[in-house]
């Protein structure tokens, strides 16, 4: 595999979840063997803000991810696709009440 890294390059994320190091306010969200959830450092002014998952251990690229690792990434992926939308995305209900909202703002 060719690698891009110099040979002094200090991975930010291996520094935030083996050190506790960061550049920006670290929050990490949940911890499982193989992976963490954490808080996307980089806030735009109309986002507020992403979820990453990582694994704790330290790999260049996607291409380099073990196979055994597929199901533990995807797992953290779904639990943090799940709370996201419930904190972010409202009801069925709430849902079929703004979309009236809108129909009967848009213009003619």
């Amino acid at each position: 595999m060719i690698r891009h890294a110099p040979a002094d390059y200090v991975c930010p994320f291996c520094r935030n979840i083996n050190e506790g190091g960061a550049d920006h306010p670290l929050e990490m969200i949940r911890i499982y063997d193989d992976v963490v959830v954490k808080m996307n450092p980089k806030w735009w002014r109309a986002n507020a803000g992403a979820l990453l998952v990582v694994p704790k251990a330290h790999y260049e690229n996607v291409y380099d991810l073990p196979v055994e690792l597929g199901t533990p990434l995807q797992v953290a992926v779904r639990d943090a696709a799940l709370a996201l939308k419930d904190v972010y995305w409202p009801s069925a209900e709430e849902m079929r009440v703004m979309a009236h909202k809108v129909r009967s703002a848009w213009p003619t």
